[in-house]
């Protein structure tokens, strides 16, 4: 885990929020709508959509009470599993039956 330095932070107000977001980034604890989105199967793996479906605002509510999922800046990721070949790699990873 990267250290924040207050010193450094404090002579540039603002920068302190930076130096956050790019700790967050470089331990793949962010996921911005810039980024790679998350595997489908791994989503699928980590939370309760392994079971079948689920609405869009408790995989929200998953991605905010679980540690080992990253925080979601908006809500781009989602939207980016939702069209095109996202959706069909999600569709293809759903458990059978």
């Amino acid at each position: 885990m990267k250290t924040v330095y207050v010193q450094s932070a404090s002579e540039k107000p603002g920068d302190g929020q930076q130096q956050v977001v790019r700790s967050l980034l470089d331990n793949k604890k962010l996921l911005r709508a810039e980024d790679a989105p998350l595997s489908p199967r791994y989503v699928r793996d980590q939370t309760p959509l392994k079971r079948g479906e689920i609405m869009t605002a408790e995989l929200r509510g998953e991605f905010r009470k679980d540690p080992r999922l990253p925080m979601m800046i908006g809500d781009d990721a989602f939207m980016t599993c939702g069209s095109g070949e996202g959706r069909n790699r999600l569709d293809m990873s759903k458990p059978a039956g």
